[in-house]
């Protein structure tokens, strides 16, 4: 039998909500995630909790995150997002199931919010005429049952989908396992904020697509808002797999003043030349600022902390001028120029070829 291939990624949209004997209320009661941070200093040894309050009478509980570990071994930057009470890494935290373990936590999985990313899904058409084989990934293990899952994807009830299964036009692959998520990347610049890819992100997106600015690097954006949630879900995907030699990591940009979406800023790997390069893109609206160079700058700095590789590559096509201006304010070097057609370019064009060498050993750390 032929089956239609649906896959979709559950993840939890807020913190985890821990159910404990609390002291005040004499029994067990929902603790929340309060968003802030303990930090303890002693001597080269630190200490870092990520705080729980009871619900009911506000007693706390601190869940470890790092415990007598040597001040050299927590990344920098990380330390002062601890210090600083970041709610956006104490979110990432409060989502992170291994965290949960070491500290013998338990969850309270009736609790949990949830959204059903989309990572392939056909047409209405299509599903109404073929069997159907649903893959659920499921890499924090949240305990929602299968079906109900299903019968939200399909827009069907729970009674219909038990109906499918039990006559076998509907599978249900529940992918279970657990993943410890590497903490979501934020850089600051002077005027900019690089950080990971949100699916809320989607519709700023669309936006900056749709007026053609992106064609360069999307193709055909007549329809990107049929694809562009696919985009976003691919690569956060691709960055919790975190290996730039294998297809992409792409990142999004917001302005610091108003938190406005203005492009993106990454690496990608060019297959017929085994080489990974710099990629970014940025809205119309928001060209003519610095904003691209101030970014790459901001990224290939990040990059060359965290990944062992001793250069960068760029191409840009000669009649883009202000894409080769800003590889050169952002400190690549122009190697040549001459016809050039990557593996998904229709016709070769005149371009030029960059590289910024890593001027020091990569200094290796936790994504």
């Amino acid at each position: 039998m032929s089956y239609l291939e649906i896959e979709y990624r559950l993840v939890p949209t807020q913190s985890f909500t821990v159910i404990r004997s609390c002291a005040g209320c004499g029994g067990k009661a929902p603790y929340k995630n309060t968003g802030k941070f303990r930090v303890n200093a002693n001597g080269s040894k630190i200490d870092v909790w990520l705080i729980y309050q009871c619900g009911k009478c506000r007693h706390t509980f601190n869940l470890t995150i790092y415990e007598r570990r040597k001040n050299t071994d927590i990344p920098a930057a990380e330390y002062q997002r601890f210090l600083d009470n970041d709610t956006q890494l104490a979110e990432e935290y409060g989502r992170e199931i291994a965290l949960f373990q070491k500290n013998r936590a338990e969850i309270d999985h009736k609790s949990i919010t949830y959204e059903l990313i989309r990572l392939r899904h056909p047409t209405v058409g299509s599903i109404c005429a073929h069997p159907i084989r649903i893959a659920i990934q499921n890499p924090y293990s949240l305990k929602i049952r299968p079906e109900k899952l299903a019968a939200e994807i399909l827009g069907r009830s729970a009674s219909q989908v038990k109906k499918e299964i039990a006559k076998g036009t509907i599978t249900i692959e529940f992918i279970k396992g657990e993943l410890t998520m590497k903490l979501a990347m934020k850089i600051e610049t002077d005027r900019l904020i690089i950080r990971s890819l949100r699916p809320d992100d989607e519709q700023a997106f669309i936006e900056m697509a749709s007026d053609g600015s992106l064609t360069e690097i999307f193709g055909d954006c007549s329809k990107c808002s049929h694809w562009m949630g696919k985009w976003i879900a691919e690569s956060i995907q691709l960055e919790q797999e975190n290996n730039p030699a294998r297809a992409y990591l792409a990142y999004c940009v917001e302005r610091k003043s108003d938190h406005t979406i203005i492009g993106s800023v990454g690496c990608t790997y060019y297959e017929d030349m085994k080489r990974i390069g710099i990629t970014y893109f940025l809205g119309a609206d928001h060209r003519g600022h610095g904003y691209m160079a101030e970014a790459v700058k901001g990224y290939v700095q990040y990059f060359f902390q965290h990944y062992d590789a001793d250069a960068l590559f760029a191409t840009a096509r000669v009649e883009n001028k202000s894409s080769c201006q800003t590889l050169e304010r952002a400190g690549f070097q122009l190697l040549e120029t001459r016809l050039y057609k990557d593996l998904y370019d229709e016709t070769a064009e005149m371009s030029n070829f960059y590289e910024l060498r890593n001027d020091c050993s990569p200094l290796r750390q936790d994504a």
